[in-house]
């Protein structure tokens, strides 16, 4: 499926699409959006908590299973714990540290995808995420629609 309102930033790596940016991803095999995605596990890293019941609501309507952690902390202990997590939206401001500077930790040496998600959606903001390994980048507040085109453009993609 193209593209498509795609607008290049000054960085080749990230691609703007539905105000959101991302990695593109190579080889996007064509998805239906009406489909389910089961058999994923996505943890959302976030302290507030009508970030997280925006979120598990529009996951759940995909048939996903959430995980929820407040803090850079407890979100790396639930990396330990599920290794399976495909996927993990993390907050840039958190209690405990600034989520862009531990995107590594979160990918763990694995296939895992990792979005941060910021209020302050700066350049500077999403050059930090870009650079430590973030495969999209979503501003706060963001739509159902752009949150859904992000986890199937990443869920969905073929393996590389």
């Amino acid at each position: 499926m193209p593209l498509l309102n795609v607008k290049k930033i000054s960085s080749p790596q990230l691609v703007w699409q539905n105000n959101c940016y991302f990695k593109p991803v190579t080889n996007l095999q064509e998805y239906n959006i009406q489909q389910p995605l089961p058999n994923h596990l996505v943890l959302v890293v976030d302290d507030e908590d009508d970030m997280n019941y925006l979120i598990s609501s529009i996951l759940k309507k995909l048939h996903i299973k959430i995980l929820f952690a407040a803090t850079i902390s407890e979100g790396l202990k639930m990396i330990t714990s599920f290794p399976t997590i495909d996927l993990v939206f993390l907050d840039n401001r958190l209690p405990d540290g600034l989520g862009s500077q531990y995107i590594r930790e979160f990918k763990n040496n694995s296939n895992r995808y990792v979005v941060v998600m910021s209020a302050y959606d700066t350049t500077y903001d999403r050059r930090m995420a870009e650079n430590n390994g973030a495969d999209g980048f979503m501003g706060k507040p963001f739509t159902r629609d752009q949150m859904t085109n992000v986890v199937y453009k990443l869920l969905s993609a073929p393996a590389d």
